[in-house]
């Protein structure tokens, strides 16, 4: 069956067709790469990209019925007409030549050229369609600055921030990624995944809507592979507060911090997506929860606190009917639980929690402590590994614990830090038995053991 190329407004693309070509927004931004096969997710990034149509074919293996609004591009195209070749000039003839020898054509003892055949772009266009990688930007970089000298700097000396040329205040870490192209590129596609979920939770909560699992991830995954080192994942993460409500953007968050933390774990691609769909969905049984209690920013009160304890139990019961891993079904009434039967809603001790579970209630605390709350600033990385240090080897598996805990202060070795007397510092050596207490470097060159000292680190800049 021939496979013929067609013009479809983006209303009435499906999911399987593949679009032959670049497209790209009315700005002139790339969005899709020639060979790319359509998902309900891809066609929803040409919507909020304002794409009106997009040049694509429907493969043989597809039963995809073509539009009405369909162009087929071979029929918008008239052939060009061939170019005549231009006849050479004449030259003057010889003196003494007849009429009857004037007359003679120059082409008629040899072939007359043939015009070459006009091109055909649809073909040649289909026959060049390859997959290419997203384009990527610069990577965020620290250079590591050696010591020169060594002093213990008490927490009483005044410290004075670190400014720029003309005495103006260095843009902090937070801001410098903000301002980047690749943050920019990010916070859209994130708004893109956002909006897809926050369409379907009240869906599949009703129980109208099946949960297909590639679908469900695939946003994660484009975020993920988008961002490729975890430095700029993390960043990116602490950094986009600005969409940080109760359910969709803290479960779009947690589904990275666990798929990051099951690559470190260095787990089959089967488990991890197992694990990112279970960070997608752990959190949807808040969905029953009064949107009240969830925006509330006083504190709850006893049957307030009681009912929003309850979301695992609810997540559980809108899950059980779907057709997915019964360890995501788990992973949503599991997330509170904790090793030593202090967590809820069952008071599970530790043999009795799926390592999924444990899994996506390390990136939830995780993203919860780092995001900012009404009651508190967002607290760093190396203060929520100080958590951890005191009382999470009694509440989590401690091989995951440990992996994540070492991860994510070696994301940050050599990166520049402010401690809690206002002083800033870069990182210059990771203390093993003591994570949350690395080595540092002041600016003028002094090193401070934190294991030895009361200082701590406040906040990356």
């Amino acid at each position: 069956m021939e496979i013929k190329p067609f013009r479809c407004k983006t209303e009435d693309l499906t999911p399987g067709m593949v679009t032959v070509g670049i497209v790209r927004s009315p700005s002139g931004q790339e969005i899709l790469m020639p060979g790319t096969r359509l998902t309900k997710f891809l066609i929803t990034r040409l919507v909020y990209y304002k794409v009106e149509s997009a040049d694509v074919l429907i493969p043989p293996t597809e039963t995809i019925a073509i539009p009405p609004s369909a162009v087929f591009t071979e029929q918008e195209e008239e052939p060009k007409p061939p170019v005549e070749p231009v006849a050479p000039k004449e030259p003057e003839p010889p003196a003494g030549l007849s009429d009857e020898e004037l007359t003679i054509s120059p082409y008629e003892d040899e072939e007359k050229p043939t015009p070459a055949p006009a091109p055909k772009p649809v073909e040649e266009a289909k026959s060049r369609i390859t997959v290419a990688p997203m384009p990527q930007t610069a990577v965020f970089k620290n250079t590591e600055v050696k010591p020169k000298e060594t002093r213990i700097l008490k927490a009483t000396d005044k410290i004075v921030a670190p400014t720029g040329i003309g005495g103006t205040v260095n843009p902090t870490y937070s801001q410098a990624v903000k301002r980047s192209e690749k943050f920019k590129t990010y916070e859209t596609e994130f708004a893109i995944v956002l909006a897809q979920m926050s369409e379907s939770f009240p869906k599949i909560a009703r129980g109208e809507m099946s949960i297909h699992p590639e679908e469900a991830i695939e946003g994660v995954k484009h975020l993920f592979k988008m961002i490729p080192t975890s430095i700029e994942r993390f960043d990116m993460i602490h950094n986009m507060r600005e969409n940080d409500d109760a359910v969709y953007a803290h479960s779009l968050n947690v589904a990275m911090i666990a798929r990051q933390i099951a690559v470190w774990l260095k787990l089959p691609d089967e488990e991890v997506d197992v694990v990112t769909l279970a960070g997608i969905y752990h959190d949807i049984g808040k969905l029953k929860v009064p949107i009240e209690i969830l925006n509330k920013t006083e504190k709850l009160t006893d049957d307030e606190f009681k009912l929003l304890r309850n979301h695992p139990m609810y997540g559980m019961e809108i899950l059980k009917r779907q057709d997915i891993d019964v360890r995501v079904k788990k992973a949503a009434v599991q997330h509170h639980e904790r090793s030593d039967g202090s967590g809820y809603p069952r008071g599970l001790m530790d043999w009795e929690i799926e390592d999924e579970s444990y899994l996506i209630a390390l990136a939830d605390v995780y993203e919860a402590m780092t995001a900012k709350r009404a009651f508190r600033a967002p607290l760093s990385p190396f203060q929520v590994i100080a958590e951890f240090e005191k009382n999470g080897f009694s509440l989590y598996k401690t091989e995951y614990l440990l992996t994540f805990m070492k991860q994510i202060a070696k994301t940050y070795q050599n990166n520049r830090i402010m401690l809690n007397n206002g002083a800033s510092a870069n990182i210059v050596l990771l203390n093993e038995n003591r994570l949350s207490k690395p080595v540092v470097q002041l600016n003028d060159g002094t090193c401070i053991d934190l294991s030895n000292s009361n200082l701590y680190i406040q906040a990356l800049i």
